[in-house]
C-alpha cells in the first residue's frame, strides 16, 4: 500500500537534495579532478620518460668529414623575433625587444667551430636529420618561437624551420613525443641550437650588451 508523503516530509526531502546539491560539489569535484589528473599522469608516464630521454648516440660513419669539408663549415641561426647569428660573415644580431635590433661582431674561434662541427656530424646534421613528424602535444605554454637552420659542410647545405614551443611543466611540444628515430632528430637538433646558442652568449661582445627593455608575452 502506498504512502503518500506529507507536504512538511516533501519540502524537507527537497532541501536536503537541494542542500547536497550546493554543498557536494564543491568536494567532490575538486576530488574527482585530482583523481583524474593522476591517472592522466600515471598513463602519460612512460612518454614523459621517453621524451625526456636523452637522444641514442649515432656510431660514427667513415666518410662523412670527407663528404662534409670542414673548411667550408658555416651555419646561420636564426630567430622570428629578430636575433640572428651568422658565422660566416662573423655577426651576430640580437633582438632588444623594444629597442631596434643590435647587430655585432662576434666571430666564433676555430675550437668552438669544431666542437659545433663534430657535433653536426654525429648527429647526420647534414644527410639523415629529420623534423617529421612536427608532433604537438598539449598544455598550458611558457615559451614559443619559431626558429630557421641553415648549414652548410662541403658542397652540401641544409635548410630546417620550426616552432619550438616549451610548456610550463618543462616539456617540449615538439616532435620528441614521436616514437624511435623521429623523436631523437628533434632531440640532437635542440641540443646543437642550444650548444651554439650557448656558445655566442659566452662571448665577450653579447655579454657587453645592455639589458634588453620589456618582456614577451606568449
Amino acid at each position: 500500500m502506498k504512502q503518500r508523503m506529507s507536504p512538511r516530509t516533501v519540502v524537507a526531502t527537497v532541501i536536503a537534495i537541494v542542500g547536497l546539491g550546493v554543498i557536494l560539489p564543491p568536494v567532490v569535484v575538486p576530488f574527482a579532478q585530482s583523481v583524474w589528473w593522476d591517472i592522466e599522469r600515471l598513463v602519460e608516464l612512460p612518454r614523459v620518460q621517453a621524451a625526456r630521454r636523452p637522444p641514442r648516440a649515432l656510431p660514427l660513419r667513415t666518410g662523412d668529414t670527407a663528404r662534409f669539408s670542414r673548411d667550408s663549415f658555416a651555419f646561420v641561426l636564426a630567430t622570428e623575433r629578430g636575433t640572428w647569428i651568422d658565422t660566416r660573415a662573423g655577426t651576430m644580431t640580437v633582438d632588444r625587444i623594444m629597442d631596434p635590433d643590435t647587430t655585432i661582431a662576434l666571430r666564433f674561434s676555430e675550437a668552438e667551430l669544431d666542437t659545433l662541427y663534430r657535433e653536426a656530424i654525429a648527429i647526420r646534421l647534414f644527410d639523415e636529420l629529420t623534423l617529421d613528424p612536427e608532433h604537438k602535444d598539449s598544455g598550458v605554454i611558457s615559451f614559443s618561437q619559431r626558429y630557421r637552420l641553415t648549414v652548410r659542410a662541403g658542397t652540401r647545405e641544409r635548410e630546417f624551420g620550426w616552432h619550438a614551443i616549451a610548456l610550463v611543466d618543462g616539456r617540449w611540444a615538439d616532435g620528441s613525443w614521436a616514437a624511435g628515430r623521429a623523436a631523437d632528430d628533434w632531440k640532437r637538433l635542440r641540443e646543437f641550437v642550444g650548444h651554439a646558442a650557448g656558445i655566442a652568449h659566452r662571448h665577450a661582445e653579447y655579454r657587453a650588451l645592455p639589458p634588453a627593455r620589456g618582456v614577451y608575452i606568449d
